[in-house]
């Protein structure tokens, strides 16, 4: 009980305050931007939807009834009982993607991605990727108007924040600043997040954060240098691709030079392996997320191929997560780097599937706890407070330069800081960050900081 008053006073209570702190300053967005952008968006969106509609033409005229397509209801009558496709066997997210063991009719991202690459009909596939792409824009139309609908009045967005996962990673709320896109952002939405006048935004990720944990444990616990050797090559995926099919990789003539040019693939699964495995992700998952030659999910079989030769090339990790598992089971709870306790009660249970559960979060909070240990830890440390004090002068510069902490979004940090001072603001949160606490890490961490006129630019 005393550890873990410790850890509350010196940890979590005191992070808790940060966060607050940080809440409160907000980050200037560009409404007439957004708006802007979000007319775009409802533009592509009704030409889209203009477009579908003469798919479900006999449909309309049958039913008497206009095509809503934002309806589930609609949409699942449609696509099931009209056009009568096959009950997709996934549902969700394509970054989430569940099997539908219930065989609901879901109109979900996932199971229009199946029906898509499924259909025979080459017309029918055209539809659905346009209905896909429909969904996917009005989505982000629908975001962006919530975010100029939360700007207080000194055109400042204020997000809610707070470390209430299961695993320690900061949640975001009124609105989810993890709804912004990271990649593919069409509209540049990121592009509205602008520091204040005089200002600009300095924006620090940590590169690559759950394989880094992964390469310490590693190192801490069974003095294995593999996954830290292949972190230090610059590619991890590419290094990763070789270990698991050298010679595959070796006949086709690939190098780590070329091979993103004649073997992406390899280097592609690689990649989804590597950021799947700690998450606990099946051979099911993958089997949907993995796609073949011909765009279609390689299926379980094969997807289990790729988790045992993974496995197979990387003994260590295997070793690690069953020592992880074993001690769940013991114990009934884990820990994170920092000491942070998780009960897992079902560690224990008879019954296969909710032991299987209980040691996939014991994996899982090993890793995604421990990043979030962290990261929080980074965000403690840029205000002089937490786990460290070899950083304190630096946190003291910072905040005599003008340096403010606005927002925490996955594994990135956003400042706003004064025009003048920016490169050395910049500097010095990078530092920082790479050195989050007093005793380093097996590893030594790495974080890409940059500076830009808004989040987009400094991206």
């Amino acid at each position: 009980m005393n550890n873990l008053m410790q850890f509350s006073d010196r940890f979590w209570n005191t992070s808790c305050r940060v966060i607050a702190e940080m809440e409160a300053r907000g980050v200037t967005l560009d409404v007439d931007y957004l708006e802007h952008k979000r007319e775009l968006a409802l533009e592509e969106v009704s030409e889209l939807e203009a477009r579908l509609d003469r798919w479900a033409e006999d449909y309309t005229r049958q039913t008497e009834c206009p095509m809503n397509w934002a309806s589930p209801t609609q949409l699942a009558a449609f696509l099931y009982h009209f056009k009568c496709y096959p009950i997709s066997p996934v549902k969700g997210s394509l970054n989430a993607t569940k099997r539908n063991t219930k065989r609901e009719e879901t109109t979900s991202e996932a199971a229009l991605d199946w029906l898509a690459r499924n259909t025979k009909s080459d017309t029918d596939r055209e539809y659905l990727e346009t209905l896909l792409r429909s969904r996917k824009t009005a989505k982000l139309a629908q975001f962006m108007e919530s975010l100029c609908s939360m700007v207080s009045v000194d055109g400042r967005l204020r997000s809610s924040f707070g470390p209430n996962t299961d695993t320690g990673r900061l949640s975001s709320s009124n609105p989810n600043m993890q709804n912004v896109p990271t990649r593919n952002d069409r509209f540049g939405i990121r592009k509205a997040f602008i520091p204040a006048p005089g200002k600009l935004l300095v924006v620090a990720d940590y590169s690559q954060l759950e394989m880094y944990v992964l390469a310490h444990f590693l190192i801490h616990e069974l003095d294995d240098h593999s996954l830290a050797n292949d972190l230090s090559s610059g590619d991890v995926h590419s290094a990763m691709a070789f270990r698991i099919w050298p010679d595959e990789l070796r006949a086709i003539g690939a190098t780590p030079d070329n091979i993103k040019e004649v073997a992406k693939s390899y280097r592609g699964n690689a990649k989804t392996v590597n950021y799947a495995v700690p998450y606990g992700k099946t051979a099911s998952g993958l089997g949907s997320q993995i796609k073949g030659a011909n765009g279609k999910g390689i299926g379980k079989k094969a997807a289990q191929q790729i988790l045992d030769d993974y496995f197979e090339a990387c003994p260590g990790l295997d070793e690690l997560f069953e020592t992880w598992r074993n001690n769940a089971r013991q114990t009934g709870f884990t820990h994170t780097l920092l000491g942070r306790t998780r009960p897992l009660p079902g560690a224990a249970s008879d019954d296969q599937w909710v032991r299987w559960a209980a040691e996939r979060r014991a994996v899982n909070t090993q890793v995604q706890g421990s990043a979030a240990d962290i990261v929080t830890a980074a965000m403690m440390a840029c205000v002089g407070v937490g786990p460290t004090s070899k950083q304190k002068p630096l946190a003291a510069e910072l905040a005599s330069l003008g340096g403010k902490m606005l927002m925490q979004v996955h594994d990135e940090l956003m400042f706003e800081v004064p025009a003048g001072n920016a490169e050395r603001c910049c500097a010095i949160i990078k530092e920082i960050m790479e050195n989050p606490f007093d005793k380093p890490l097996a590893v030594q961490l790495v974080v890409d900081a940059e500076i830009g006129r808004s989040w987009g630019a400094a991206k």
